[in-house]
Parts: structure tokens; sequence; C-alpha cells
């Protein structure tokens, strides 16, 4: 449940990361001078309007407060976005402005269909039933040049977004709450093939706010999440995006939905 308050409560602190705190059942996080969220994992958030409050939650109430919130009830939240394509999804990991949101919008335009953008939350394996993606908001923020690949229900503005983004709500959705986690990719400079022990190295930086999440309870648990998700899931990397004429893309479409299906077959 979320609810305003006019005052927050007293709570013991375990840690502390800059003006924001951590508790043993949940985090206390300030967003700027807009709102500060006291957050507690079984599922009641409070917020308290600060003097910048505009009436409406900031988008760090569904990015970084929510993938906290949900790491908190044992699931993993990933910085990517995710498709889910003949019933398997596939994510997209990477540094802000690596490409994900666009990659995961071609694909769209290419016959698959939106889970997420930017938070992606993956749920561990639980008897005979593998890692999941879990279907997230409906919406992604795209350039306009990327969107107008999109077939959406909505298209928007984004307040105050200094590189001029759209809040793209596609048509082409699933409509499952969960999909199995078929394979990953990490896109950014290197080689496409890599080595389990690069895998290993590198996957923790993909969490959602990964020294934050260092922070809060459970952070052994989420490793050996982890550690399993790189020896069972494919992972291969994508070189970042570049270029947006129509030889780039299809390129680049192209080596991903190869790798897709060659993971299918295994």
């Amino acid at each position: 449940m979320v609810r305003q308050v006019a005052k927050l409560p007293d709570r013991e602190i375990w840690a502390c990361r800059g003006r924001n705190a951590i508790h043993a059942d949940g985090f206390r996080f300030s967003w700027t001078n807009i709102a500060t969220f006291d957050v507690h994992f079984d599922g009641d958030i409070r917020y308290l309007p600060l003097d910048g409050w505009h009436g409406t939650m900031p988008d760090a109430f569904y990015s970084t407060v929510a993938a906290m919130a949900v790491a908190g009830i044992g699931v993993l939240p990933m910085h990517a976005s995710a498709i889910e394509l003949d019933g398997s999804a596939f994510i997209f990991a990477g540094p802000t402005g690596a490409g994900k949101s666009t990659l995961t919008a071609e694909l769209l335009a290419s016959g698959a269909r939106f889970l997420s953008d930017d938070l992606t939350v993956i749920s561990p394996p639980k008897g005979s039933r593998g890692f999941r993606v879990t279907r997230g908001r409906p919406t992604m923020r795209l350039h306009p040049e990327t969107a107008n690949l999109v077939d959406a229900e909505k298209f928007e503005r984004v307040p105050d977004d200094p590189r001029g983004k759209l809040l793209v709500e596609p048509s082409i959705r699933s409509s499952d709450a969960d999909f199995p986690l078929a394979g990953i990719f990490l896109i950014g400079p290197g080689p496409a093939e890599l080595p389990v022990p690069e895998v290993l190295r590198l996957l923790p930086a993909q969490m959602f706010r990964p020294r934050w999440m260092d922070t809060l309870p459970g952070r052994g648990q989420r490793r050996a999440w982890l550690i399993e998700m790189a020896g069972k899931v494919p992972v291969q990397r994508l070189p970042a995006v570049a270029g947006f004429d129509s030889e780039s893309r299809r390129v680049r479409i192209q080596a991903a939905l190869t790798a897709m299906a060659s993971w299918a077959l295994k």
C-alpha cells in the first residue's frame, strides 16, 4: 500500500548511504527536494512530500524505489529492458545510453512483444521452474526517431527530460505475468562471446543501483542467484547502439535475432 503522510516515524538505522538509510525491514530514500519514501518490505510504502513536490510521483519512485522494494521481497532487479518472443524472455542490460531501449523498440517493430524498460525484475528458480522475467510497467522512454518505429497506444513528452525523450506505451505487450528467461544480452564494447568467469564478473554490475543493492538485506542470496544464472542462462555481448540508419538497424536486429534463435535450439 502506498500512502502520503504528514510525518515519518523514527526507525532504527542499519546502514547509511548519503541522506538515505537502510533498515532491517526496509529503507528510507529521499529524492532531491521532491519527496522522502519510507519503504517496508511487507509492502507498506509511505511518502512525505517536500518543498519541490508537484503532485505526482517522480520517476525515481518507479525506478530506484521500486527496484529496492522488490529486492527486499526476494527477486533480482536488473538495469535492463526485456522482450518476449515465442514464449521466452530476453533481456538487454548495460549502462545508461548504451541503447537498451532503442534495441528493444527495434525488436518490437520486428515481431517481439514488450515486457519492461530500464528496470527488469527476474524471479529466481523455484521447484522445476527456472529464472523468469516479470512483466513491468507498460511504458518506455524513447528518442523521437526511435519512438516512430513502435506501434503505440500513447506518446507523451517527458517533462524536464534533457534528452527530449518520449513516454511511449507499446501496443504489442505480452499478456502473461512472466516468462522463462532464455538469454541475456550485455550491451557494450568487447567480444561477443563471454566465458562464464567474465559473465560472473559483469553480471553484478547489471543490477539496478548495484551499490544500493549491496547494502540491502539478502545481498548473499542475490549474489548466489547471479552465480547460478551465469551457469544456466546464455549470455552474449552486443555492441552499443550506434547509427540510426536503416542498415545499422538491420545489422543489430539480425545479430540479436540470430542469437535468440540459437539459444532456442539448445
